[in-house]
């Protein structure tokens, strides 16, 4: 409530100021500010869930609605994201160790990894460890896109290979084209031919001519031309 009133005694401002020393100077009498007794509670949805909810000091793992809200991804693969995502560090988390605990059979278990690593909450690499022997590293994560984007820099960031120069461009390689390997050749069938053995054919010698016998005449006859 505002009430103007009059002052009989006015003082008289400074030279120059440029105050009027005559008139109405305005006075706040009996204000007052609204406090309110108590604050008014929301009203409860009449249909719908209804939270009644704890403060929580320990105990509890924070999830992000990425996860649990997720559209793409059913009910089994959004609980058991979140469950992975409230373990420590080092708990088994394969098919077989999830499916001694939980009622679903090794075959829902394993859809439902698949589908968080498709979504980019989960991820599975297989690691050598000692001894020559594989196992499988599992990463969890609550903020897929983030995760991508820091593999993304730490990639980038990598040292260059030792035979590449420093300060030279990195150029993507170009997929290798397949290499042709001519067929070999077929060798030449070498035929066996074989050489015809020489007959030796008996030849009959020579048969030498009669030698002439001389016929000696006989006496009282002479000897006559042939006709």
């Amino acid at each position: 409530m505002l009430t103007l009133t009059t002052t009989p005694d006015m003082r008289r401002p400074p030279a120059g100021t440029g105050i009027p020393t005559e008139g109405l100077t305005t006075e706040e009498v009996g204000a007052s500010r609204w406090i309110p007794s108590r604050l008014a509670r929301p009203r409860a949805p009449s249909a719908g869930v209804v939270h009644i909810n704890v403060r929580l000091t320990d105990g509890y793992t924070i999830i992000s609605n990425r996860l649990s809200q997720h559209r793409g991804l059913s009910l089994l693969a959004i609980g058991l994201g979140t469950h992975i995502q409230s373990l420590p560090d080092g708990w088994r988390v394969g098919i077989t160790a999830l499916a001694a605990i939980f009622p679903e059979s090794e075959a829902r278990i394993a859809t439902a990894l698949r589908e968080l690593e498709q979504h980019g909450f989960l991820r599975r690499t297989r690691e050598r460890v000692g001894g020559g022997k594989l196992a499988t590293r599992t990463e969890s994560c609550n903020h897929p896109e983030a995760a991508a984007r820091r593999r993304a820099r730490v990639a980038a960031a990598a040292p260059l290979p030792a035979t590449a120069h420093v300060g030279a461009p990195v150029v993507a390689a170009a997929a290798a084209e397949p290499v042709r390997v001519p067929a070999p050749e077929p060798e030449p069938v070498r035929a066996l031919v074989l050489e015809p053995e020489s007959v030796r054919v008996p030849v009959p010698e020579p048969v030498p001519a009669p030698t002439p016998v001389p016929v000696e005449p006989v006496p009282g006859r002479t000897p006559t031309s042939p006709a």
